[in-house]
């Protein structure tokens, strides 16, 4: 897979880059096979790229629904958290 673009603070997450990083996201997103995409980040990076890669899964592999972190900088934390205290108290659900 590529990596990344850079990604500058403070500057809009645009052309190239922006397609680059929504191409990245799908073809991650293909293999884990997620229900829901969490963006985090500064708005000027995670605002573009959740409109874009929304509209480049919807093409490619229909079903994923990409949004943005609503509970800040802790939210992967906090996701990471919880997806361990539930494999450690009630084991490993498939769905």
């Amino acid at each position: 897979l590529p990596a990344l673009p850079e990604m500058t603070p403070g500057e809009p997450l645009a052309g190239e880059a922006l397609e680059m990083a929504a191409s990245l996201l799908a073809d991650v997103s293909a293999l884990l096979d997620p229900s829901v995409i969490v963006l985090a980040g500064p708005p000027e990076h995670v605002d573009p790229l959740v409109g874009v890669l929304q509209k480049v899964l919807d093409e490619i592999a229909p079903g994923p629904r990409v949004v943005r972190a609503a509970l800040g900088n802790g939210s992967a934390l906090l996701g990471a958290f919880h997806a361990a205290s539930v494999v450690a108290f009630e084991g490993e659900r498939f769905e």
